[in-house]
């Protein structure tokens, strides 16, 4: 879980803001960093023998996202949620 955070908040945190660039690309950065997040929890649950599909948490933590972008939660939260879709 923690490499998927580690992932997601990287992202957000690459993406340049309105002060450094001049334009706003932060909504970009917020549709980018479930991506990375699904992919740090995809690597490590493929360690070894398990294998599985990055669908169910790549959809589990775009739709947790949208709660995110309105500040009902914290990132940590979208990656917990992509984590528990990972484990069914």
């Amino acid at each position: 879980m923690a490499v998927g955070n580690v992932f997601g908040i990287l992202v957000m945190l690459a993406v340049p803001g309105q002060d450094e660039i001049g334009v706003d690309l932060y909504l970009l950065g917020q549709l980018i960093a479930p991506l990375a997040t699904s992919i740090g929890i995809w690597l490590v649950g493929t360690v070894g023998r398990e294998t599985g599909s990055i669908k169910y948490p790549l959809v589990a933590t775009y739709v947790a996202v949208i709660f995110f972008i309105y500040g009902t939660f914290t990132y940590g939260v979208v990656t917990f949620v992509g984590n528990k879709n990972r484990m069914l």
